[in-house]
């Protein structure tokens, strides 16, 4: 019996997963994010809870999301503090969920390069478990954003409440600019429609409201 289970395990072989947003008009997705960073020498977190929602879908594959933002507090110096009120934003993908262009009250160049790092950028074709992919970008001078070079990799499946989500690991850097940013991490996505349940990730330099900051970035779901 036990030879047979043994020869059975050795002969079964497990499916390549095929990672893939599929966006669809009124999908949403809350979640808490929590930011914790060194400033000026003394620990800073910011909390607050997010909303994403898939807006338009286009004839081309790209889709606008829009994500507001709620409940902000900061924590900082011994002192918590309610955290700006900013408006809603639209980030435009491709449809292998690269960022396009990002619109908003504080739609700049550091928001822009944010969202890059702390995306994933779907391969082109099914991965097993362990299988890596590069995202490259040769960035924008007229936009103020660098080339950008990030390797991603599939490290099979993770539950997230009843969910199985696709874990997806990710590691990588901006190639130039005066204060180039590196991310390494992992997300975690859902199976069916692609979007971000869950991520972890630690940046160095990241480019935060004009400021340049070491991070540590958690999101997590929540009901919306």
């Amino acid at each position: 019996m036990r030879a047979f289970l043994f020869a059975f395990l050795a002969g079964a072989t497990v499916a390549p997963v095929t990672l893939k947003r599929v966006p669809e008009v009124g999908q949403k997705q809350a979640y808490q994010v929590e930011m914790n960073a060194d400033f000026a020498g003394e620990p800073l977190i910011f909390r607050a809870k997010g909303v994403d929602e898939v807006r338009e879908v286009n004839a081309d594959g790209t889709f606008s999301v829009q994500s507001t933002q709620e409940e902000g507090k900061i924590e900082y110096n011994g002192q918590e503090l309610e955290g700006p009120e900013v408006g809603p934003s639209f980030t435009l993908f491709a449809p292998n969920g690269e960022v396009k262009d990002l619109t908003g009250e504080m739609a700049d160049a550091d928001a822009v390069r944010l969202a890059r790092l702390s995306n994933v950028v779907f391969p082109d074709d099914a991965k097993d478990t362990g299988a890596t992919w590069d995202y490259e970008s040769r960035g924008d001078a007229t936009k103020n954003l660098p080339a950008l070079k990030i390797t991603f990799k599939y490290e099979g499946t993770d539950k997230v409440g009843a969910v199985d989500a696709n874990v997806v690991s990710l590691e990588g850097k901006e190639l130039d600019g005066e204060f180039p940013a590196s991310v390494a991490g992992k997300i975690w996505l859902d199976p069916v429609t692609g979007m971000q349940l869950k991520a972890e990730l630690e940046m160095k330099q990241a480019p935060v409201a004009g400021n340049r900051l070491d991070l540590t970035l958690k999101i997590t779901p929540v009901a919306p």
